[in-house]
């Protein structure tokens, strides 16, 4: 049995998202930003997926500016002006290509609960109806 794979390599279209080809890399920790700032190596292993032709990129997990965000090391941030510095540079090799792509926001949610600095965590499925709101460390 053969599979037509041609319309992989078509262009796709939502609405104003406009696609080189159907090809999408799935996001991947790394952990490689020290610091939580995205790094030449962030901005070289992005570039190299681009030459490779992927028609979506979506980002490794990052962090928002909470302490319960983060629960990894390494991981890159979202937030204050060197992390995005260090997105801006990661971005712009692979626009150039005419590669769209998503950035990915990531919760260590419970898991996070054992950072060093113990800040108490909220899972991202909490929501008003949840009778522990007051009390979120009763939830680990």
């Amino acid at each position: 049995m053969s599979m037509n794979l041609g319309p992989l390599f078509e262009p796709f279209e939502l609405n104003t998202l406009k696609l080189n080809n159907r090809v999408v890399m799935a996001p991947m920790t790394r952990n490689f930003s020290p610091g939580n700032v995205p790094n030449e190596d962030v901005v070289a292993y992005y570039r190299r997926r681009a030459e490779g032709g992927v028609g979506l990129l979506i980002t490794e997990g990052t962090t928002v500016n909470h302490p319960a965000a983060n629960g990894y090391a390494n991981v890159p941030a979202f937030h204050g002006e060197e992390a995005l510095a260090g997105w801006k540079k990661s971005s712009t090799p692979y626009m150039r290509q005419a590669v769209r792509s998503f950035l990915s926001y990531g919760t260590s949610a419970r898991f996070g609960a054992k950072a060093p600095n113990r800040t108490p965590r909220f899972p991202a499925t909490a929501h008003a109806a949840d009778t522990n709101r007051a009390n979120p460390t009763a939830r680990q």
